[in-house]
């Protein structure tokens, strides 16, 4: 009994170092980030995080495993179920795989996925080996399959176009799942905006898009 208590502390442990990690990472960056502000951040003595993780390095990584394990499994769960149905997937079901979730609503049971959302966003366009060595380990093959499920949804959408769809779709994404309210500042508004009318506008945004690429002025919108 004991050791399962002493599993399961560790276990939580971990987790509050994770969370901590994703707020000092989203707020200050890599480079601004150091081992003392997340043990504070997360209640512990700094050697806890080096029994755990060794290295920030190590820790910075373990951070996007922990998060995109959970979501690239879901989204390739609900893919993989899309393409075997009984009948052609439309592009629109395709893309609403790609939004649901978004990092901002997976998130651990004390902390949502915001500031895992700023980390990814800033991750994804940096241009510095870390970041890449990143995307590549946790994002590319997802990426992948996306890319090759828009050639076979959108017939005559090559994969260089089909890739440049990913990614436009990508980045409409991320200004979805940001919580600076830049939206309600711009459109002079109140209150935020229902969230089923942003993803219906972000599906039909995004498909018009690809199909757009795909067929020029001939797409049928």
């Amino acid at each position: 009994m004991k050791r399962r208590r002493s599993r399961a502390a560790a276990g939580d442990a971990r987790d509050t170092i994770l969370d901590s990690a994703e707020r000092v990472f989203a707020l200050h960056g890599y480079d601004g980030a150091s081992m003392r502000m997340i043990a504070l951040g997360a209640g512990v003595a700094q050697a806890l995080l080096h029994y755990h993780f060794s290295t920030k390095g190590k820790l910075y990584e373990a951070m996007f495993e922990r998060r995109a394990g959970v979501i690239n499994a879901f989204r390739e769960k609900r893919l993989e179920e899309l393409l075997a149905g009984p009948k052609p997937p439309t592009l629109e079901a395709l893309i609403d795989v790609l939004l649901q979730p978004s990092p901002a609503w997976l998130g651990s049971e004390a902390q949502s996925g915001e500031y895992f959302a700023s980390v990814v966003g800033a991750v994804s366009i940096a241009s510095d080996a870390r970041s890449k060595k990143l995307m590549k380990r946790y994002y590319d093959p997802i990426a992948m399959r996306f890319i090759i499920a828009f050639m076979q949804v959108v017939p005559g959408l090559k994969k260089k176009d089909a890739v440049w769809a990913y990614l436009f779709a990508l980045g409409a994404r991320l200004q979805m799942s940001s919580s600076n309210e830049r939206s309600m500042r711009l459109g002079g508004m109140r209150g935020l905006p229902k969230a089923a009318n942003v993803q219906r506008d972000y599906i039909r945004f995004v498909a018009h898009g690809i199909r757009g690429i795909a067929y020029g002025a001939d797409a049928k919108l």
